[in-house]
This record gives structure tokens, sequence and C-alpha cells, in this order.
């Protein structure tokens, strides 16, 4: 059977909510044919590839507090009747944004993850989902995922070149909504602040007498105590600042402390950068696999809040944790914005 039949999709797109049970059932069903049940389930892991990262965008502006409400369209694909019908193409997310100045904002948010530069749009793929959202007068943007970095753009942006359009990751940076709609920043650690473990080892052997370097090799460790470091100092930091240090690019060096015990120190980067957006997807995935189930974590509730963890950036500053805290003003701020 051609994954592309439009039945596959349709039937895909109908069990995908049971798919696990279903796939249960029909595994030990003789009356189903092998080759039925393996295309079947081949589409529906495809279909939910592609809902990952709509999921993924929802569950982390979610946690950022800005969005009064966000939820997939439904787009099961449904017979069309008159072939006079508008062309249109229904994107992923409908969302009603809460700005700083009290004001709600519904958004149409098409979103998108790939590694592409630049993201390249057929004339029918844009003009589908703009005729959607001027129908319903609503803004229209594009939340991709380049990598790790995701940006908000609104599809004004794309260039046409000519019979398609086109947008840079450059140019989606510079418009990048990402903060004046959902309140993201972009956060830099001092290298004041460290996180340390304190460790016995032992090795197959005598380890070398002090100071030496410990030598390449394996060895095993039990740890026998953890903290923060300040300057070198040991300070407590509230729950909110210290997963910061967690998510934040580090390097790490060990140093031997006695005979037989080590002190390893981990330290952020210098001018390393991370978001808001970065730190709360750590927090869903953190005891989740490879491939997390995306359906569950959109719907998990995180202890760590977001508004707490932008007052404790702050006084992250006045403690020497915190070196900057960003927020990207867009090179050009939309009309919806501007009323």
């Amino acid at each position: 059977m051609d994954l592309a039949d439009p039945r596959l999709t349709r039937l895909a797109f109908i069990v995908r909510p049971i798919a696990r049970e279903l796939a249960h059932e029909l595994k030990d069903d003789g009356q189903v044919e092998a080759d039925v049940i393996r295309t079947v389930a081949a589409r529906i892991t495809t279909i939910e590839a592609g809902l990952s990262p709509e999921l993924e965008f929802i569950a982390a502006i979610n946690w950022l507090g800005r969005a009064a409400i966000a939820n997939r369209v439904d787009q099961t694909p449904l017979p069309k009747y008159r072939d006079a019908d508008p062309n249109f193409k229904v994107p992923d997310v409908l969302c009603i944004a809460s700005l700083e100045n009290g004001r709600s904002v519904p958004l149409l948010i098409e979103v998108k993850k790939s590694t592409q530069d630049p993201i390249v749009w057929t004339d029918k793929y844009l003009n589908g989902m703009k005729a959607y959202a001027e129908a319903l007068h609503i803004p229209l943007l594009l939340a991709w995922k380049h990598h790790h970095f995701w940006t908000l753009t609104d599809v004004l942006h794309f260039e046409k070149k000519v019979d398609s359009h086109h947008l840079s990751f450059e140019r989606a940076c510079r418009e990048n909504l990402m903060s004046s709609i959902f309140g993201d920043l972009m956060i830099v650690l001092t290298q004041r602040i460290t996180f340390f473990i304190d460790a016995e080892v032992s090795a197959n052997g005598e380890l070398p007498a002090m100071p030496a370097l410990l030598p390449e090799g394996a060895y095993t460790f039990t740890i026998r105590g953890a903290g923060f470091l300040l300057d070198g100092n040991p300070i407590e930091l509230r729950s909110e600042l210290a997963w910061l240090l967690f998510r934040a690019p580090t390097e790490s060096e060990v140093t031997r402390t006695s005979q037989n015990t080590v002190r390893i120190l981990y330290s952020p980067e210098a001018e390393s950068m991370f978001s808001l957006m970065d730190f709360a997807l750590m927090l869903m995935l953190w005891n989740e696999g490879e491939t997390p189930d995306w359906e569950m974590v959109v719907r998990e509730k995180i202890g760590v809040a977001a508004d707490e963890v932008r007052k404790h950036l702050l006084a992250g500053i006045d403690l020497g944790v915190v070196r900057y805290i960003l927020e990207q003003q867009p090179h050009t701020i939309p009309e919806f914005l501007r009323k």
C-alpha cells in the first residue's frame, strides 16, 4: 500500500489518539493483513513526528505564562464537497496571547522544525494560510525551530522569489517576536557560580601521590557531597536559580582534594546564552527519554513557575549569579502589536 494514499491519511488521523491500543489489538489479529497494519502504523508514526514540534511549542509557551490559551487546530482531512470553495490551508495553532499591557491578541501560528535555511514555501502553501487568517481577521505567524532555537515571525517577512516565498533564519532572528508576545528572555550566567560534586575515588592499583593529577584511566567513585559555590564559597541557591545552572552550557574541571578524593566543578561557559524556552523544555523533558511522548508531556504540571524564575533572575543579578537578562525587540513592530 502507498503511504501517500489519502485513505491511509484519513485512517491514521482517526486512529492516532488510540494508536498504541490499536496496534496492540491488531498485532495478534489474524484477520487483518500484516502489510495493512504496518502501513497504517508507519503513517501514524509520520503524523506524530509532524505533531511533536507543535506540542513542544505549545508546552513551552504555556509554561512562559503569556498564553491565555493555546490549541492545536484540528486538521483531520475531510472530503471536499464544492470545488468553488477558497483554497484555505489551516495553520497548526490557535492562540490568545496576554500582552504585558493587559491586551489580549488572538494569533494563528504555523509551526515548523527545520534546519533548512531559508524556509521555502510555495504560493499555494503561504496564500492558503493567509486566506484563512484574513477571513478570520487574525495575525498569522511562523514558529520556527532551527536546531534548538525557536523564533516567532510574522509571515509578512517572507520574501517573494520567482514562484516561491523565502524566509532566512537571519531575518527570522531579527524579527523574532518570542519576547514581545510570550515573554521569552535570553539569559547569560556569570562564571562566579559553580556546581560542585565531592567524591571519593578508587582504582585498580594505588593512586599517585598528591599533588599529581589523576592519570587517565577507569575509576569508581562515591559521591560524598554536592552544592553550589559563589566565588569559591558555599552558597544556598533558590531552586529557580539552581535549575538555571543545569540548563546553561558548562565547562568542567576535576581537582584532587586529598589522596583519594576529588572535587568536580561545573561552571557556565564564558558568554554562553540560553533562553527561557530552552529552560522550560529542559524542565519538561528531565525525566523523558530520547523520544518523549509529547501528548503526555504537554499535560504535565511543572513545579518551577515562569513568573518566579523571572523574579529571581533579577535577584540573581544582585547576587552575582546572573550576568545578563536580554529581552529582544524585533526590528519591525507588527501592526497588531502597535495598536
